[in-house]
Order: structure tokens, then C-alpha cells, then sequence
């Protein structure tokens, strides 16, 4: 298999996980962030703090349980749900079990 190397803008990758959440998603954020640092790219699992508006491409696992899980002012949970939304340059995407 012939890789090219990552570009040097690439953005660092952010897996967020509710600290107090389920096991499972914890578990897979840290999957997540493995499978980023197999293929080169800066990643890092946050438990401590909110998606913010950083260059970073946010990845949230279970929102449902992220932001009801943090203790945050409503204003502040509800700037980290948008960062990242202005599309293509930086996105978040959200991950969770369920149906649908």
C-alpha cells in the first residue's frame, strides 16, 4: 500500500468522552483516538473540557450522555455543540449507540 504523508495543516483530532458517561464510550473514544495515532495523526482523548472553536476537529462520543453529563452554563454546553459546524474546514461529529 503506497500512504502519502499527511499534510502539516492537518488538525489535530479531539475525541470527547463525558467523565461520569458510560464505560462503552469511553471505551470507544479510546479506540477512536488509537486508530487516529495508527495512521499518524494527532489525537488526544478529552474528558475535562468542551468541544471549542480551536482549529481541532471535534469528535463527540454519545451527546446525549456528554452534554446532559456536564456540568456547564447552559450558554457554554450550547457554544460547544455548534463548534466546529462551520463546514468544510472544521466539523464535529457526534457518535453514540441507539437506534436511528
Amino acid at each position: 500500500m503506497i500512504t502519502a504523508p499527511l499534510p502539516e495543516i492537518a488538525a489535530r483530532l479531539k475525541v470527547f468522552v463525558a467523565p461520569t458517561g458510560n464505560g462503552f464510550m469511553r471505551d470507544i473514544a479510546s479506540w477512536l483516538v488509537e486508530a487516529a495515532r495508527g495512521a499518524a495523526r494527532e489525537a488526544v482523548l478529552v474528558d475535562d473540557a468542551l468541544p471549542a472553536f480551536d482549529g481541532s476537529i471535534n469528535l463527540v462520543v454519545a451527546p446525549h450522555e456528554f452534554f446532559e453529563l456536564y456540568d456547564a452554563p447552559r450558554a457554554d454546553l450550547q457554544r460547544a455543540a455548534l463548534a466546529g459546524k462551520v463546514w468544510p474546514r472544521r466539523f464535529t461529529a457526534r457518535i453514540a449507540e441507539g437506534n436511528g
